[in-house]
């Protein structure tokens, strides 16, 4: 579908002029690889937080700077995440991932 713009000028008399409006025509095979594009660099290193339950996991942390069954912190690429609760314990912790299970009470993020 074609969308249409009316302009109104006054010339002399004055009327109406039709202008035809300008609108990013795309084929569907334009609209289908911009939707299944690639997304941006570095886009799949971004920290991620998931909560289901009682249990967090939490994606591309760069060091656990503190630990206790309250409060855990975590250093990231641009900031500090930190998790309050009441009986964490750490269920698995590897290099880019750390599952944490308890009850999660509040998360604060802050830039450093």
């Amino acid at each position: 579908m074609e969308a249409w713009a009316v302009q109104c000028t006054r010339r002399g008399t004055g009327g109406t002029t039709m202008a035809r409006a300008h609108h990013d025509r795309r084929t569907p095979g334009d609209w289908l690889r911009g939707l299944f594009r690639q997304p941006p660099p570095g886009f799949y290193s971004r920290p991620a937080v998931y909560l289901s339950g009682d249990r967090m996991e939490i994606e591309h942390f760069c060091t656990v700077l503190f630990f206790d069954e309250n409060k855990l912190c975590l250093r990231l690429a641009k900031g500090r995440f930190t998790v309050y609760g009441s009986g964490l314990r750490i269920c698995t912790l590897t290099a880019a991932r750390l599952t944490v299970q308890g009850q999660f009470l509040r998360t604060d993020f802050s830039d450093e």
